[in-house]
């Protein structure tokens, strides 16, 4: 049902794709495009690492005997951290404490805003379709800040506008997208509510100044 919606904006899409974004690239905007797409190939790397090490740690647990798994309770229990039983991903100093997908939101928020589109041209397809599922953790995580999420649509529909075509015939973005949409409006109507209580709360305000400045009859 998505495909067919987005096959159905195409030619709307296409025609607005020169009007809508520009087509000049400068160098700084070359190379913010390139600081993004080193920065997807680190934090793709850091998660494949973080992802083999759960894997791993959980195939040795599954290997304890009931006498080694007991003891691994009694330690948990009494407030101590057991010993790793696999060893821990050194932390990449280059992330300076980000974890990957605060990297990748470190460096889009660090493309200068009139470059962000530009930046965006510059990604091949197949660095746009990663990106895409970083955009997606971005704003489906609620410790981000609210002008991250902004930052991750707009590059999200961006994207869209750019590789409309390459992502319509991209089954596996289809389930991408439709997250994307999901997320959306669950934020969409969030903010509806949000704004709704703060509406109410200022007309409250505004009603106990006007009592409170009437004069006394």
């Amino acid at each position: 049902a998505l495909q067919a919606q987005l096959k159905a904006k195409e030619s709307q899409m296409t025609g607005q794709i020169e009007s809508g974004i520009a087509t000049k690239r400068t160098g700084e905007a070359v190379q913010a495009g390139e600081r993004l797409m080193d920065a997807i190939d680190l934090a793709e790397e850091e998660l494949q690492k973080y992802d083999a090490y759960e894997k791993a740690l959980i195939e040795v647990q599954e290997k304890l005997s009931e006498d080694e798994k007991r003891h691994q309770r009694d330690i948990i229990a009494s407030g101590k951290t057991p010993e790793s039983l696999v060893a821990k991903p050194q932390p990449n100093l280059i992330l300076l404490g980000r974890t990957p997908v605060q990297h990748v939101v470190h460096t889009l928020l660090g493309i200068k805003p009139n470059e962000l589109d530009e930046a965006l041209m510059v990604q091949p397809f197949g660095y746009a379709s990663r990106l895409f599922r970083f955009l997606l953790l971005i704003i489906n995580d609620p410790s981000q800040q609210h002008m991250h999420a902004e930052v991750a649509i707009k590059c999200a529909i961006t994207l869209l506008r750019i590789h409309f075509k390459q992502i319509v015939a991209t089954q596996s973005l289809n389930q991408t997208l439709l997250e994307f949409r999901r997320v959306m409006r669950k934020r969409l109507y969030k903010y509806q509510n949000l704004i709704g209580t703060n509406m109410a709360a200022l007309k409250y305000i505004k009603s106990q100044v006007l009592a409170s400045s009437a004069p006394n009859l």
